[in-house]
């Protein structure tokens, strides 16, 4: 994440101030190289660098490097007849990509997200008449 004053500053008058004064402070602009998104934060003189703003878009990129895939339902005879009403057992082999943990991040310069999946439990439905 990149944070450097903006130059030139904003007149007095503009709406960037939203409500501040550059007689209290300075904008600064906020890129991260990781999103196309490029952001503004009043920061107050004599006071340090802001703290970073995380943009939701890095949470959705560590989510969406994720591997996560459905679970593959295991059955006595998987190609095989069943007879309706009688007692079935199915069954999900536990993995990485199906129960996780899944952990992914995604980082913009010092800023890193990360997103951490897991799958609490199933629920079988099979239609049944309730």
């Amino acid at each position: 994440m990149h944070v450097h004053r903006a130059r030139p500053q904003p007149p007095a008058d503009s709406r960037a101030w939203r409500g501040k004064s550059p007689k209290h402070g300075a904008l600064y602009q906020v890129h991260c190289p990781d999103s196309p998104h490029v952001g503004a934060v009043f920061i107050p003189t004599g006071a340090g660098p802001a703290a970073p703003t995380i943009d939701p878009e890095f949470a959705r990129h560590a989510v969406g490097s994720m591997r996560l895939d459905g679970p593959t339902v295991g059955s006595p005879r998987a190609a095989g007849r069943y007879v309706v009403g009688m007692s079935m057992w199915m069954w999900v082999t536990p993995s990485a990509t199906t129960f996780g943990p899944a952990i992914a991040s995604a980082t913009a310069g010092g800023v890193t997200v990360t997103a951490n999946a897991k799958v609490p439990s199933i629920r079988w439905d099979n239609g049944a008449a309730r």
